[in-house]
């Protein structure tokens, strides 16, 4: 859908998404297997913890390093 040339929006572009997925011209969204959606949603999760201990350990050390 990305690479047809026309206006992009959403009330214009409907019809014409209606009309090619009528006559079977649009391929479906790709959804992987449960267990890679699982090993993503663990991955993004540790990505998360990892920000969130490194965030926090760079506030200790800002704090140990305050001017008196």
């Amino acid at each position: 859908m990305k690479a047809l040339p026309g206006h992009k929006t959403d009330r214009l572009d409907a019809p014409r998404i209606a009309e090619l997925l009528q006559y079977g011209l649009l391929r479906p969204s790709f959804v992987p297997p449960s267990e890679i959606r699982e090993l993503r949603d663990l991955v993004r999760r540790r990505v998360h913890l990892v920000a969130d201990r490194n965030r926090i350990s760079n506030r200790i050390h800002r704090c140990w390093n305050w001017p008196m």
